[in-house]
């Protein structure tokens, strides 16, 4: 994905016209390598989902490409967009919104095979998907809503496998599941990547998991990628305030761990009334802000084995204003 802008009416006037717009992805680059998982992450609202949505095509983009395998997608239209989306497919965050109550699980996992007209469709075929997602042949029989929660994202699952795509966009796939149950679908993702050799976009607002699926990662902010790269070195030495803030929200089980967070973020009323007209997207909420960061908007740059869009952490490390760092005391 090469500069990819989407922009969204944020009101109509009485004729239906937009009033204003507000802009949900901004000038994003992301690359997706052949057998790994790249993590997007970032707060709700931050534009995660409107992402994975123009990848594949399910939301048009107002500006930029998308390629797969050197295939450009934007422009498709009938057989060909089918064709491709044969290659890509969604696992989308709730398990029961996303299956048809009014079909069976058999109904279920036989609709894209019907779609892309790929024989043979029968019961032997569809109970080997179930039980590669680790459910038994009897639950063909089964509707949604017999399922647990758990159980219909393994059926969600199965039905992305069963066109045998190339690249699998999961969407908050375990945030609604409980704890023991999000492990045992990130570890059955695991197994499903290394036996297919699946690429995978994992989103989540957990950074927690991050670790446990992806190789690397982005962070979004107000639809900007902010920093970019291997999950290790991130994960070490966070670079933006923004991943700063977010690797500190992450619970810590042992409260004896010692562990310490700098307050590099200010209070806000929430995302929508901290996005500024010019300058840095991030300023209103950051503690390490200097100058250019209310003009200039920062670009993605290398600094520390990784990407990172932010003026006080560029190269020529510039000294920040010391009025914005009052307040970044460690807190525990």
């Amino acid at each position: 994905m090469r500069g990819i802008h989407k922009r969204f009416p944020s009101g109509h006037d009485w004729l239906g016209r937009p009033t204003g717009f507000v802009s949900a992805v901004v000038d994003v680059d992301i690359d997706i390598h052949a057998g790994e998982t790249l993590a997007l992450v970032g707060e709700s609202g931050s534009g995660k989902s409107t992402l994975a949505r123009l990848l594949l095509q399910l939301t048009p983009v107002d500006a930029g490409s998308i390629e797969l395998d050197g295939e450009t997608l934007i422009g498709l239209r009938g057989e060909r967009l089918l064709a491709m989306r044969r290659r890509m497919q969604m696992i989308f965050q709730d398990p029961y919104s996303s299956l048809d109550p009014t079909l069976h699980i058999r109904d279920i996992l036989a609709e894209p095979l019907r779609v892309h007209r790929l024989a043979p469709i029968d019961d032997g075929r569809l109970s080997g998907l179930l039980a590669e997602v680790g459910l038994p042949a009897q639950f063909l029989g089964r509707m949604p809503h017999e399922l647990s929660g758990g159980q219909r994202q393994r059926v969600a699952i199965a039905r992305a496998l069963a066109i045998e795509p190339d690249l699998i966009a999961c969407d908050e796939i375990v945030s609604a599941l409980d704890v023991s149950t999000r492990a045992q679908i990130i570890n059955l993702l695991r197994t499903l990547q290394a036996r297919r050799g699946l690429s995978m976009l994992f989103i989540t607002h957990d950074l927690s998991i991050v670790p446990h699926v992806a190789q690397r990662v982005a962070v979004i902010y107000l639809g900007r990628i902010v920093e970019h790269g291997f999950v290790d070195a991130i994960f070490a030495r966070p670079a933006h305030p923004y991943t700063e803030s977010l690797l500190a929200a992450v619970p810590v089980a042992n409260p004896r761990s010692g562990r310490r967070s700098w307050k590099l973020v200010q209070e806000t009323d929430g995302l929508t009334e901290t996005r500024p007209e010019e300058g840095c997207v991030y300023r209103p909420r950051c503690g390490i802000a200097i100058s250019s960061c209310s003009s200039e908007i920062p670009a993605l740059a290398e600094f520390d084995g990784r990407t990172v869009a932010c003026h006080a952490k560029a190269p020529d490390r510039r000294t920040p204003n010391n009025s914005l760092l009052q307040g970044a005391e460690p807190v525990s």
